[in-house]
């Protein structure tokens, strides 16, 4: 399947934790290549890259409150790629993703690191 030229695909292990007016996501991407990222003043998150197997991965989530573009940062390391995600009010939230529920199997709570 195509999407604006993007490969769709697995989703890869990812992470999340939220300390004082930020979100931390953390991707599981060993050696990737081809990384592309969205963010959107929404909280709009969409990454695809190409990983170490030569498969390609994704995320698109709806992140469950608006954030702060400007202010929001990327790192990108040789096992893991880490987004930090200025939220646009510093307030508490309930759960990443706007859409209430369960979240997918390969999202997780960081609740070791950062």
């Amino acid at each position: 399947m195509i999407y604006a030229g993007w490969l769709c695909s697995p989703h890869p292990s990812t992470r999340w934790t939220q300390r004082s007016g930020f979100i931390f996501i953390v991707i599981e991407a060993p050696a990737a290549k081809d990384i592309k990222f969205i963010l959107s003043p929404d909280g709009h998150f969409k990454f695809c890259a190409m990983g170490d197997d030569d498969l390609p991965y994704e995320l698109d989530l709806e992140l469950f409150d608006a954030i702060n573009l400007e202010e929001s940062k990327l790192t990108i390391g040789s096992r893991h790629i880490t987004y930090l995600i200025k939220m646009a009010d510093p307030k508490w939230w309930k759960r990443l993703l706007k859409e209430e529920g369960k979240p997918p199997a390969f999202l997780k709570i960081d609740s070791v690191s950062l």
